[in-house]
């Protein structure tokens, strides 16, 4: 009926990570300008988070990293370049691109895995035997850490928005990114309003990531 009736109303619930609240503003009132009566509840927390939700039904749509998705249906939205971020000054073989091998004996700040699994999954691709000092959560925090020397980080270029001038931020050589999705829990059962905002983020044009 509300497809009959060109979506008068409806209520669709996102389940969102930190750095991806950078497009949210946009995105809700892209949609709502074709769909003004369509309303939202936003819910923010880590990857663990927004798998429970999705699970439990408390959200409608989550936004992940391709990494942790356990088995719902997920649909790339763009790509997310990983950096590795080192205290200003560091001296390094090239101010261009850096390869993370040649920081297999430098301290490593690691995020918790609920909040960025793809640089546990570089390390672990590289196998790299890197001395980790601490396990942050807060991409705030990661970088602070950084700045007083306590040891370098692997970051997606979407959380350094804010941070760029306060470290020195390399692409990592040969390049990685984390793919970042909408993910539904049944592709089969959506209401008509969520089925719409999946289909416009999927669509939408998130240009350049930075």
């Amino acid at each position: 009926m509300s497809d009959l009736n060109g979506l008068e109303k409806g209520h669709v619930r996102l389940g969102i990570f930190n750095s991806m609240c950078r497009y949210l503003p946009d995105l809700i009132y892209g949609f709502k300008a074709q769909y003004p009566n369509i309303t939202f509840e936003i819910y923010q927390g880590s990857y663990e988070n927004i798998i429970d939700w999705l699970k439990t039904g408390v959200v409608d749509i989550g936004f992940l990293s391709e990494t942790v998705n356990p088995h719902f249906p997920f649909y790339r939205i763009f790509a997310d370049p990983l950096m590795c971020i080192l205290r200003k000054g560091t001296k390094t073989a090239s101010d261009s691109e850096i390869s993370l091998e040649s920081l297999a004996d430098v301290r490593f700040i690691m995020q918790r895995e609920s909040c960025d699994a793809d640089a546990s999954r570089i390390i672990d691709k590289l196998n790299l035997d890197v001395r980790t000092v601490c396990h942050v959560v807060d991409d705030k925090t990661t970088v602070e850490m950084v700045k007083a020397g306590f040891g370098f980080a692997i970051m997606p270029l979407l959380t350094m928005y804010g941070f760029e001038n306060e470290v020195k931020m390399l692409p990592i050589s040969p390049a990685e990114e984390r793919v970042i999705g909408a993910c539904v829990r049944d592709m089969h059962d959506l209401a008509p309003a969520v089925r719409k905002v999946l289909e416009f983020i999927r669509n939408y044009d998130y240009g350049k990531v930075y």
